[in-house]
């Protein structure tokens, strides 16, 4: 099985297109809001910047690698904003029933 099977491209590409959409009209007009945080795996203070896309910083923990979003939104914010995220809205709709199969 390749990626490709489970993961078409088309339907990928819609998904990169509204989760930038997204992150454009839901997150960073309230960019202010977001918070620093530690290594969500082993809760180090010690990363560095590993790269911006879509105006969101991304973070490298240098004690263990893992990658992740930094600053992010709070949990209440996550919770208001996945809840009218297009992208979100098409993987339930669309991408789940249309790979579900060879998945």
């Amino acid at each position: 099985m390749k990626e490709r099977d489970i993961r078409p491209k088309s339907l990928h590409d819609t998904i990169l297109a509204l989760s930038k959409k997204d992150t454009e009209h839901l997150v960073l007009p309230r960019k202010d809001e977001l918070e620093e945080v530690p290594c969500p795996a082993c809760a180090s203070e010690n990363s560095d910047v590993a790269f911006t896309k879509y105006g969101l910083t991304y973070s490298e923990c240098l004690d263990c690698r893992s990658l992740y979003l930094n600053p992010r939104m709070p949990e209440p914010m996550m919770e208001e904003i996945y809840s009218q995220m297009e992208s979100v809205l098409y993987w339930e709709t669309h991408f789940y029933k249309e790979t579900a199969e060879v998945r």
